[in-house]
């Protein structure tokens, strides 16, 4: 087996290129319901 691993500094400036890209609000508008319906489900418990 080929061990054809990318070097760190090309994993880590593909994430900063797509970081640029995140649209945090729609994340956090999509997120928000499960969030709250995971931490009501614990409060439950």
């Amino acid at each position: 087996m080929e061990n054809s691993r990318e070097p760190q500094s090309a994993k880590h400036a593909e994430s900063v290129n797509s970081a640029k890209e995140f649209n945090f609000e729609q994340w956090a508008s999509q997120v928000r319901p499960q969030l709250l319906a995971s931490l009501q489900k614990r409060g439950i418990r």
